[in-house]
């Protein structure tokens, strides 16, 4: 920031972003949507609960695959 000249700055900045594409870390928080899919060979002994993913954390206790 101490840099008056636009093109000097420039430089800089450019450098700056090439050591950090370069070689630093990324952290990138991301939300994705929830994706649900439907197979015939799982099976349910009651509806599913629509107030939670996989039926309410319950899935392990419910769910089971025929085969």
């Amino acid at each position: 920031r101490a840099e008056l000249a636009p093109a000097k700055r420039r430089e800089i900045y450019v450098e700056m972003q090439r050591i950090c594409r370069d070689y630093g870390g990324h952290i990138i928080p991301l939300f994705l949507n929830h994706i649900f899919a439907v197979n015939p060979k799982v099976k349910t002994g009651s509806q599913i609960a629509g107030n939670f993913e996989l039926d309410g954390n319950m899935n392990a206790e419910r769910w089971w695959m025929e085969t």
